[in-house]
This record gives structure tokens, C-alpha cells and sequence, in this order.
């Protein structure tokens, strides 16, 4: 981009959004700071409200790239593979390619579940990432539980900076 030219809103969207997970995941709903993330792509405060009417709208945005981009993840690596339990299986070890960012921000969208209109994209987004692992998978009941479960477990373990040992129940 040359001195001088402008980016597009969609532009301008993504990269708060970008700004926002970081900062969201680092710091929770409550204590984020949207100065920081205004600051962050080098936009005023009073813009990023233009773009976004209020911190709950930004932090339901970022969420919701969280989910897609998890939900994504483990449907690009299904795909071509036979729809089975060990392809589900197989799919947990792409959860390693998120980021520890993403993780977190998975975690603070749980904890923000007070806030109904957060608790509310949880529950559609966690019901469409269980729908997305039952066509993985072709079944559901247990081995979409334990999924979970380890997958939840690997996301404390990344986000706390524990060592794989720690995955070992």
C-alpha cells in the first residue's frame, strides 16, 4: 500500500480483529483495552466504535473467527478422509496448528458466558463444532466426548505453558 492510500473497512475489520483476539485472549472481555487495540492497527478509539458499536459486539467478532478457524481447521483436515472415529482421531492433531492466541481466546469466550448475548454464540458455535465432528466422525455420544475432553484439556495445558506430560491422565 503506498503513502497516502487507505484500506478498505473490510480490511480495517480484519486486522482489528486480528488485534482484538490478542488482545481479548491476553486480557478477558472486562479488562481489554480497546485503546490498545485501536493503537495496535494505528486507528483512534472513536473510529474502532465506528466499526464496532461496543466492546461486547468487537469480542463476539473475534470469538466467532476463533470458532470458524477451529471449526475449519478440523474440516480441512477431514477432508478426503473416510468418515470414521480414527479420522476424527486423526483430526485432534491438527488442534496443535492453533495458536495458543486462539486457544486462550476460546477459554475467555467461556468465561464471558455471564454476558448472554456471549453465552448465546457459545452455545451455537460449540453445537456447530459438535455437528462438524459428528460428520467427521459419523457417530456421536463418546468418542466426540472424549474428544472434547482431550481437546479441552490440551487447551490448558498450551494456554498455561504446561509440558506435554501434563497431557497424560
Amino acid at each position: 500500500m503506498t503513502a497516502g492510500s487507505r484500506k478498505t473497512l473490510e480490511a480495517r475489520k480484519d486486522e482489528l480483529l486480528t488485534a482484538a483476539i490478542r488482545e481479548f485472549a491476553a486480557h478477558g472481555l472486562d479488562a481489554a483495552s480497546t485503546a490498545a487495540i485501536a493503537k495496535a492497527v494505528g486507528i483512534s478509539q472513536p473510529y474502532l466504535f465506528k466499526i464496532w458499536e461496543a466492546k461486547t459486539s468487537l469480542f463476539l467478532a473475534a470469538l466467532d473467527r476463533v470458532y470458524t478457524t477451529v471449526i475449519g481447521t478440523f474440516q480441512a483436515e477431514a477432508a478426503g478422509k473416510p468418515v470414521s472415529v480414527e479420522t476424527l482421531t486423526e483430526v485432534g492433531n491438527a488442534y496443535d496448528r492453533l495458536s495458543r492466541v486462539e486457544m486462550q481466546m476460546l477459554l475467555q469466550g467461556f468465561a464471558a458466558c455471564d454476558h448472554p448475548e456471549i453465552r448465546d454464540l457459545v452455545e451455537r458455535r460449540w453445537m456447530e463444532l459438535i455437528g462438524a465432528l459428528k460428520t467427521i466422525a459419523g457417530t456421536g455420544g463418546d468418542p466426540i466426548q472424549h474428544f472434547l475432553g482431550v481437546g479441552l484439556l490440551m487447551t490448558v495445558v498450551r494456554t498455561a505453558r504446561m509440558p506435554d506430560s501434563a497431557l497424560i491422565c
